[in-house]
């Protein structure tokens, strides 16, 4: 009977059985998630914005001085342990000029002064599709092996 036992524990671990999963609901994936850490300063780094609408919102790095993508937006849908991503437009930097950085970039020290801010609508792109996962009592959500941490449960709260 312990042979059997381990066999069959030996067999869900190899299948890739996580115990520590939790269910991926709509509830909890509202608020907003940082990349990488759970500490906030003045600025965010990757984050996404889960709303109660079915919409997200993703933003990259704020320390980025030189990025043009200010940010993605578009619908989420979940479907078993998959969340899947409809971007439906984002907001981009036209134009403007390198100078020197006068807040702390990763860009070595430069950013992108004086640009326009675009929107860019998409109408035909398919579904991004993220393997997800809850864990640590759903404050971190792992996608695609990234680790997103709670930071806000409200994604209107800055």
């Amino acid at each position: 009977m312990k042979g059997l036992v381990y066999i069959l524990i030996s067999v869900w671990f190899a299948i890739g059985v996580n115990l520590n999963a939790q269910e991926i609901t709509k509830k909890d994936l509202i608020g907003r998630w940082q990349l990488g850490s759970p500490n906030v300063s003045d600025m965010y780094l990757d984050n996404y914005q889960f709303f109660n609408n079915d919409t997200f919102k993703f933003t990259p790095n704020a320390y980025d001085g030189l990025r043009r993508l200010i940010w993605l937006a578009g619908t989420y849908r979940i479907k078993g342990d998959s969340l899947m991503l409809k971007v439906e437009y984002s907001v981009e930097q036209y134009d403007g000029y390198p100078e020197k950085s006068h807040t702390t970039t990763l860009s070595g020290g430069w950013e992108i002064s004086d640009g326009t801010l675009i929107k860019k609508t998409y109408d035909n792109l398919e579904d991004e599709i993220f393997k997800t996962k809850f864990e640590n009592d759903k404050s971190i959500l792992v996608l695609d092996n990234r680790k997103f941490y709670k930071i806000k449960d409200d994604p209107n709260d800055y």
